[in-house]
């Protein structure tokens, strides 16, 4: 009796801080879907207080809200601030206890957290890293944030470099990219660069 007492004991401990963990989940995604960043940090802190599991969802939800652009780089410089540092640190956290097994969503957050504070050569080591994991193919939304911060800027032979890296990595750009590039062309009067990237 006294060892099946101790399994239940086990199993009710075990289902709270299932329970526990779950609501600290759902705390955390939907102060995320409000874009409300700061909170969602300090549910974060609360659960590693507590010593409650973090789960790879956890991280993703955090780093999704750190990448977005339109309510981060449109809001302050602190804020877009915060949002890559956060980026930087729930990547960091996330690959200490998870390991190396981490998406394209996650680094494709990062990137575009890094882009919206206006770094843009940390958001393209972010890219070179992405590119050489064996888990996290980048897509165009990994390349978009890069080229649309590299178009504002006359720097052609990076776009260059970029474009390329994207061929390598068999991503189509879409009109928009090659609009951006073109007006770039003309600002830095490479205007016959375009056709290389169209060929």
């Amino acid at each position: 009796k006294s060892r099946k007492a101790n399994k239940n004991t086990k199993k009710f401990k075990g289902n709270k801080e299932k329970c526990k963990a779950q609501i600290f989940q759902d705390e955390i995604r939907e102060l995320c879907l409000k874009n409300d960043l700061n909170e969602a940090v300090i549910k974060y802190e609360e659960m590693k207080e507590n010593k409650i599991e973090l789960e790879i969802s956890t991280f993703c939800f955090i780093l999704s809200a750190c990448g977005k652009e339109q309510t981060i780089k449109n809001s302050s410089k602190k804020l877009s601030d915060f949002a890559f540092e956060t980026a930087k640190r729930m990547l960091s956290e996330l690959k200490g206890i998870h390991g190396e097994n981490v998406s394209e969503n996650a680094y494709t957050a990062l990137i575009r957290s890094a882009c919206n504070a206006g770094n843009t050569e940390y958001a393209k080591s972010a890219l070179v890293t992405m590119r050489n994991s064996q888990n996290a193919k980048p897509k165009l939304r990994s390349y978009s944030p890069i080229f649309s911060e590299l178009s504002k800027s006359d720097k052609i032979d990076e776009i260059i470099d970029l474009w390329n890296w994207s061929k390598k990595d068999e991503v189509s750009l879409e009109e928009n990219q090659y609009l951006d590039i073109f007006n770039v062309c003309i600002a830095s009067s490479a205007t016959s660069q375009y056709f290389h990237f169209k060929c």
